[in-house]
């Protein structure tokens, strides 16, 4: 038995070395593909992933800093470890949470800070990788599987009837740890969704399009957490503008038609509950400056969840504070330790822990992606008018969540990011070919893609 056991743990450690040795030779996709669905059934098990194993890191934290040093050897092999048009905000980022780690001490969260940033560039360039080799179908199909596992969990609760507490409402996650978690998975689903929905001529591609779209909007509504519709809708208004402004009339009247009766029919069946969730947003709009109150001794209002109370508390300190803090802030994840409750608002968060300088840092990225998701959305590529809307999905979320701090998210937005990357590349090289140059490498880049992806 002990020669048996022995023999099969040998043989196990060498498929191991094999499968490791053939996933950093092999194409990007592979090593992508398997990331996006292992990622995501690991979350799904949170209970037991994210619990410590090695001092205070979980094996979720190692299992991160395991793809971003597999990735960068698979880059380096694959001659493809270079900077992306994302690498200096990126890295403005990193220099001004550094400066504020260094004036408050914070340097396990500086460490957990660069692993979640490192997460997200290295997934950009993974991701620009496996579309240089044409294949962007086959990254919108793992997506999607991904997606529809998530979905497939959460049904389980769903139909079991087993919803978990959180945010003052009842919400449905499967075995996922938080509302937040499951919803930007939920939400980049709808990413695949579009695209091969939109794929002309292929019945199949349309059903599993529709297939994908139906699950992430029932999830979204059953994980009922407030941000994420929100970012969701803001994916659809900027998917929806760009359609208007181009092709023929005909088309821009259907998707007129099409906007009115889904809104129309929205209205009428999820109108009153969504009424219900969304009226403390109403009464803090009508009037802002009746609950918003900097002066560090607030009285709490209990308004969106608390998010006004924390906006108070955080602006308070801040601003109550020295120059020193207005420059670089309290410390990375220092808000959490100061007010009791990370801040639930990206831009809040970077400007009190981050100061002046991650604020300007984070604003620049921002802008940066939103420059590239405008120039991107009106192309008459299916991958781009899929993906590129996802960005407002960040940009609105980051309001009320923080896409930033969370794995699932940083996951979708690589995935998004790296494709973005990937043609503002091309984009750039088309001036060179037009003077002349050789152009063999960004030419069968981009026929590889449009081929592929069209």
């Amino acid at each position: 038995m002990e020669t048996f056991l022995a023999s099969v743990s040998a043989i196990t450690v060498v498929l191991a070395i094999g499968g490791g040795v053939w996933l950093l030779r092999a194409p990007s996709i592979y090593l992508l593909a398997l990331h996006v669905l292992s990622r995501v059934i690991l979350d799904s098990a949170s209970e037991f992933t994210y619990q410590p194993v090695l001092g205070s890191l979980s094996l979720m934290q190692l299992y991160s800093a395991g793809f971003i040093g597999a990735s960068a050897v698979h880059l380096l092999l694959q001659y493809r470890l270079r900077m992306h048009s994302y690498t200096l905000p990126l890295l403005a980022i990193v220099s001004a949470a550094t400066l504020s780690a260094y004036l408050s001490s914070s340097w396990i969260e500086l460490i957990v800070l660069i692993l979640r940033w490192s997460y997200l560039w290295i997934l950009i360039a993974m991701t620009a990788s496996a579309l240089a080799d044409g294949h962007g179908r086959r990254l919108m199909g793992a997506i999607a599987i991904a997606g529809l596992y998530t979905f497939l969990n959460q049904l389980y609760s769903i139909v079991t009837d087993q919803p978990k507490w959180g945010a003052d409402q009842w919400s449905f996650v499967g075995t996922f740890a938080h509302e937040s978690d499951i919803s930007f998975l939920l939400t980049m689903l709808v990413v695949p969704g579009v695209y091969f929905t939109s794929r002309p001529g292929d019945a199949m591609s349309k059903a599993f399009g529709l297939a994908c779209l139906t699950a992430s909007h029932v999830g979204l509504a059953y994980a009922a957490y407030r941000s994420l519709w929100v970012a969701t809708a803001a994916y659809w208004g900027f998917y929806i503008w760009t359609r208007y402004l181009r092709g023929s009339i005909s088309k821009r009247a259907f998707w007129v038609i099409a906007s009115l009766g889904t809104l129309m029919i929205s209205t009428v069946v999820l109108g009153p509950s969504i009424a219900e969730k969304m009226s403390d947003l109403a009464v803090f709009a009508a009037n802002p400056s009746q609950y918003l109150d900097f002066s560090g001794d607030a009285k709490r209002t209990y308004l969106l969840s608390g998010r006004v109370d924390l906006i108070n508390s955080y602006m308070g300190t801040y601003l109550n504070s020295g120059v020193h803090v207005w420059a670089a802030g309290i410390g990375p994840a220092q808000g959490k330790e100061a007010m009791g409750l990370y801040a639930h608002n990206e831009y809040l968060s970077a400007l009190v822990e981050l100061g002046i300088f991650g604020f300007i840092a984070l604003l620049w990225f921002l802008f940066r992606i939103a420059s590239d998701a405008f120039a991107l959305a009106t192309s008459k590529d299916l991958f781009a008018q899929a993906t590129a809307p996802f960005v407002m999905v960040v940009l609105a979320s980051a309001l009320g969540t923080m896409p930033f701090q969370d794995m699932r998210a940083l996951l979708a937005l690589g995935l998004v990011l790296g494709y973005l990357g990937h043609c503002r590349t091309e984009r750039e090289s088309q001036p060179a070919l037009a003077a002349g140059g050789s152009g063999s490498g960004p030419t069968v880049l981009k026929l590889n893609s449009v081929q592929v992806l069209r």
